[in-house]
């Protein structure tokens, strides 16, 4: 975005000079990215009295179980967000695909998709298939807030593994999208980034 507008980073000197600009409207998206791991503090068997931390299980946000993103372009946000031409757009969970999947019915879809992307074994039935095929067919909007987070974790997993992977996984959304009647419902920060570079006017959060 350094194209777009003059970003202030905190090891910048002071006094430094700023760069021309191109002057067109840049909307950049970035994820949250909050802890992986929850971490604790237990005894320090090594120190009497004291403790340590250490890290447990997944971190699973939703709507009430939040905690504040790790991603150091967060930093920017303010510094972006002075300029005449640029701004930088968060996720409101984790990351794109997790939160893709937390709107609307957009999990059964990706469910779908990962069923029909994992590699099939030869013999026996695939536990991880026959598992995305069962959420393929669920309505998530009749679910808990809980409950869609738990499988947008697992479909955030699973498009990350190498047997699928974002790029590919994203190709045959976005034709599955294109081609089918589906109801895919856009996260808020994805359509205000639109907006937003488009010169419109962006609804005031609530």
């Amino acid at each position: 975005m350094q194209l777009y507008c003059n970003i202030k980073n905190e090891d910048d000197s002071e006094g430094e000079s700023d760069g021309n600009n191109i002057p067109i409207r840049c909307a950049g998206l970035t994820d949250l990215d909050p802890p992986k791991k929850l971490t604790k503090q237990i005894p320090d068997p090594e120190n009497a009295g004291k403790t340590k931390e250490v890290r447990g299980e997944d971190f699973i946000p939703y709507e009430g179980n939040m905690k504040e993103g790790t991603n150091h372009a967060l930093k920017l946000i303010d510094s972006i967000s002075k300029s005449t031409d640029a701004r930088l757009f968060v996720s409101k969970y984790k990351t794109l695909e997790y939160d893709l999947a937390m709107e609307g019915n957009n999990a059964a879809l990706m469910s779908g998709i990962i069923a029909s992307l994992w590699p099939k074994p030869k013999e026996n039935e695939s536990p991880i298939i026959k598992e995305f095929t069962a959420m393929s067919k669920v309505d998530w909007t009749k679910k808990s807030a809980k409950e869609i987070a738990e499988a947008a974790h697992k479909i955030l997993k699973r498009i990350d593994d190498d047997n699928i992977g974002k790029g590919i996984f994203a190709q045959v959304m976005t034709n599955k999208i294109q081609s089918d009647d589906h109801d895919f419902v856009i996260p808020e920060y994805i359509k205000h980034a639109i907006l937003w570079a488009s010169s419109l006017e962006v609804p005031e959060e609530e």
